[in-house]
């Protein structure tokens, strides 16, 4: 697991040096089950809401999301709070909405 681990942050590493990137921050998946990394996950979020980072890179969604419902989750909650995630594989991820309606809903 953990030559995986590192040719994934070499992946991520190459992918910040050729688009000026800085990483603030590296989270670990390691061995942990998905709970933990939705914990890691939420973290990064916060961060992102506080101002200390701009986003959140990953090599590939499928590293922090157990289905595609929860990929949407997450990718959701950082645009919520002001942030961008990118994939190294995909690109920003993100929803190309013009504006959401919140509140109550007219019929």
């Amino acid at each position: 697991m953990n030559q995986r681990e590192q040719r994934q942050m070499n992946y991520i590493s190459d992918y910040t040096k050729g688009n000026n990137i800085e990483i603030v921050k590296v989270m670990r998946r390691n061995v942990l089950g998905q709970l933990d990394v939705n914990r890691h996950f939420d973290r990064l979020v916060q961060m992102v809401s506080e101002g200390l980072a701009d986003g959140i890179l990953i090599a590939n969604m499928q590293f922090v999301s157990k289905d595609i419902d929860d990929a949407c989750r997450k990718i959701a909650k950082v645009s919520n709070v002001g942030g961008a995630i990118y994939s190294v594989d995909d690109g920003r991820l993100a929803f190309r909405f013009k504006e959401v309606c919140r509140g109550n809903k007219s019929r």
